[in-house]
């Protein structure tokens, strides 16, 4: 979701992910607040047009209560990144913190929430 190239490598990895998200916990709307479809109101691809190129460096993965017997974990992500965008070409370093709720038994996130940038 923090690698992509061009706006079509964004939207080709969003729709790979999304079999991933259970679509009745985490509906479009919610979804799209923190992993956008990369369109803007008219439709046009706000990567392409921001000419925007992102790469992950690290990520750093916290389960809350792994001893849980609880089919929904809750998880902290934290996910060093790079970008760069037309109006900022130096490459800049940023990490987000992310909280994933998922159900062990389906596979499934079933929450998504960014909690900050780090």
């Amino acid at each position: 979701m923090y690698t992509f190239k061009d706006g079509q490598s964004y939207v080709a990895k969003r729709k790979a992910v999304l079999p991933l998200i259970d679509s009745a916990k985490l509906p479009d709307k919610k979804l799209n607040r923190v992993y956008a479809t990369g369109l803007d109101d008219d439709g046009q691809n706000m990567i392409d047009g921001l000419k925007m190129k992102s790469a992950v460096t690290k990520v750093t993965i916290t389960v809350v209560n792994p001893k849980s017997d609880q089919a929904n974990q809750l998880a902290n992500l934290f996910v060093d990144y790079t970008l760069q965008t037309a109006s900022r070409p130096k490459t800049q370093a940023t990490t987000i913190w992310l909280q994933i709720k998922y159900n062990e038994q389906s596979h499934k996130i079933t929450g998504l929430n960014k909690v900050d940038l780090v």
